[in-house]
């Protein structure tokens, strides 16, 4: 392959169930993208979600994936991405929430090493949550398209205003009703180059770590001929569901785009391990009632429950016994 000066490999955290395991990630020319801090300007944030987006991806290479004792090869795709799923032989069974993991592309010289890499949904939790970002944890105007834009790419993981009440909230949910470890999956339609700004974001505002797992903007026309309700987002969380069978789910989203109506055909697909949907009305004049009225063919819609505040939520939470 032709000499690569300065590869720089963007690993995300993934996640293990008893039968296979997942990791994303993505193998780019050197990007320079600074190191984010409170002092950024407007300007400098500008400037590094330009090198994040006009960026070489490193086609066609190698890779290693070692992980629980397992070697695992697969190549990066046209654009630099590779997505590793791969399904284990005998049941894979184990003690802590966090794994490590090593990934190497020997033909670049390039290892890299992640201490709490994967997450494993313990046994003993009491369920799984799978959370929307924008404008359900992370202040976003999804509806304002202008200022949707504006917000993504003026402001850094310092100045990106978290949903009030959220942090506290979903830690809370993390614990559960026992101090259980409850993993929480964060799942957007936000693109994959933004990663580092939300796992910053996350980390800066004590959020419980979970897996990040964004949108693949190379894989778009793969999803281009069906509904738009099973796009990218329904697919990864239609894996999650696939790939952790039996265990109870949480749901939560917002009422910006179709989060109601992708959590509600999950919902009809796995009915017994989706317990509650729970959707925030970002707008005033959002109106709960005349929302589900779009939604009464869903059979399973007696799970959703709109709500305007985080507060309203943990006490129905509490109420339910859940935490």
């Amino acid at each position: 392959m032709p000499k690569v000066k300065n590869p720089r490999l963007l690993a995300f955290n993934g996640y293990v169930s008893e039968n296979s395991i997942t990791l994303n990630g993505r193998l780019i020319e050197e990007n320079n993208v600074k190191a984010a801090s409170k002092d950024d300007s407007v300007w400098q944030n500008i400037a590094n979600i330009g090198r994040r987006f006009w960026v070489k991806g490193i086609e066609n290479t190698r890779g290693l994936f070692k992980v629980l004792g397992r070697k695992i090869e697969f190549r990066t795709d046209s654009k630099g991405f590779f997505e590793i799923d791969y399904t284990f032989k005998d049941p894979v069974f184990l003690e802590q929430q966090w794994n490590e993991y090593y990934l190497e592309f020997p033909e670049l010289n390039l290892k890299y090493y992640q201490q709490q890499g994967v997450l494993y949904p313990l046994k003993d939790a009491d369920f799984c949550v799978v959370s929307d970002i924008d404008d359900t944890v992370l202040q976003s105007d999804v509806k304002n398209k202008f200022k949707l834009i504006v917000k993504a790419i003026v402001n850094n993981a310092y100045s990106k205003k978290m949903v009030e009440g959220t942090s506290r909230f979903y830690n809370k949910l993390a614990r559960g009703k026992n101090g259980k470890s409850n993993p929480i999956f964060y799942v957007s339609r936000s693109p994959a180059e933004m990663y580092d700004i939300l796992e910053d974001f996350f980390e800066l505002n004590n959020f419980p770590k979970g897996p990040v797992l964004l949108r693949n903007l190379n894989k778009d026309s793969e999803y281009k001929n069906l509904p738009k309700v099973k796009g990218q987002k329904y697919q990864i969380i239609k894996k999650i569901f696939n790939d952790i069978p039996f265990m109870p789910f949480i749901l939560i989203g917002d009422s910006t785009e179709m989060d109601a109506m992708i959590y509600l055909q999950i919902a009809e697909e796995y009915p017994e391990e989706v317990k509650y949907i729970f959707i925030r009305l970002v707008d005033d004049k959002d109106d709960a009632t005349m929302l589900k009225k779009h939604l009464e063919s869903y059979t399973q819609l007696s799970k959703l429950t709109f709500f305007r505040d985080y507060n309203e939520l943990d006490d129905l939470l509490v109420k339910e016994g859940v935490v």
